[in-house]
Formats: structure tokens, sequence, C-alpha cells
């Protein structure tokens, strides 16, 4: 988003100074701002003091910062929730599913039909 050239408190003292036998063509022209710009502002600033706009920027900051940390909470969420769902395939993966390498059985049945052997080997 642009920024404007204009600050939030300049932009306050531009609004009150409509009032003062000014008209808003005439402010508009001598700021060099267009109506419609000046019309924005009035309704986000509109009736504003300096006390007002500096408790809207506090607000304002405070809401980006909970946006932040409520978007990092949800990225730790989806992040475990997908390690969960690896975990679970690599289990299914590893010990639950046939393998060709142990002759089209699981693993746990390939240990249990070849216990005997495996012990053979590793006592002798």
């Amino acid at each position: 988003m642009k920024k404007s050239k204009f600050s939030e408190s300049e932009i306050v003292s531009i609004l009150n100074s409509v009032g003062k036998d000014k008209t808003v063509e005439t402010v508009c022209r001598a700021y060099g701002i267009s109506p419609a710009t000046f019309y924005n502002w009035k309704s986000k600033y509109g009736g504003m003091g300096t006390e007002e706009l500096k408790h809207l920027r506090e607000l304002e900051s405070e809401n980006a910062r909970l946006k932040k940390l409520l978007a990092d909470k949800s990225l730790d969420y989806d992040i475990q929730e997908v390690q969960r769902q690896l975990d679970k395939w690599w289990n299914s993966y590893n010990f639950d599913r046939p393998h060709s390498a142990l002759g089209y059985l699981t693993p746990q049945q390939f240990i249990d039909k070849n216990q005997n052997l495996y012990f053979k080997v590793v006592a002798a």
C-alpha cells in the first residue's frame, strides 16, 4: 500500500481546517489532494483529536501483534497436525504394509516366521 505524504496528525489538521471559512475544494487545492481523498480521510479520521489518533495507533499496533500471534499459533497447530499424519503414514508404511523384500510379508509376520532362524544366526 502506498504511504501517504501526510502524517496522521497533518491529516487531522487538514480535516479541521475546512470549517474556518474554507470549502473542501479550496483546502484540497491548497494541499494538492483530491476531494475523494479528503472524504476518505474524513470517513477514517473525522472528528478525531490528537489523543484519539494516538489511541487509534496503539489499538492498530496491538491488533497487528495479536493477529501475528494468532497466525503463529495456527501455523504451529498445522505443523503438529502434519507431523501426526506423517507419523501415522510412516508407521503404516513400515510396520503394517507387506514389503517385497520380506517376501510380501509385514515386518511382524516376517519376524514371527523367521524368529527361529534369527536366533540361530545370532547364537552361532
